[in-house]
Parts: structure tokens; sequence; C-alpha cells
């Protein structure tokens, strides 16, 4: 199967193996300290706060 980037999904699979092996590097950024940076600590705690509600805590629309 060739995949739309040209690479093969051996490949893509090869590629989410080694991203999700290097998780365990205990010195890697995580992924809230990359955002972050990203983004900026401010604008990160509200896009988690926002994306980390159930339900019930959203605001009625």
């Amino acid at each position: 199967m060739e995949l739309a980037a040209g690479i093969t999904s051996r490949e893509e699979g090869l590629d989410l193996l080694a991203a999700h092996l290097d998780a365990f590097d205990p010195d890697r950024e995580d992924a809230r300290e990359r955002l972050d940076r990203t983004i900026g600590a401010d604008l990160a705690m509200l896009l988690v706060t926002a994306l980390s509600r159930t339900p019930e805590h959203a605001v009625a629309a």
C-alpha cells in the first residue's frame, strides 16, 4: 500500500513505533512543555482546560 506522501504503510508504521519508543526517554520534553513553548503557557493552559472538560462541565451554548 502506498500512502499519499510517497511512503509505504510499513515506513509509516516504523516511524510511529520510533516516536512511541522515543516517548520513554526521560530527557525528552513532554507534550505539555512542547505546547507551552509553541503557543505560550497561558494559551496552552486555556486549551488543555477546554479540551479536557467533560460534557457536564461544558458551558451551555
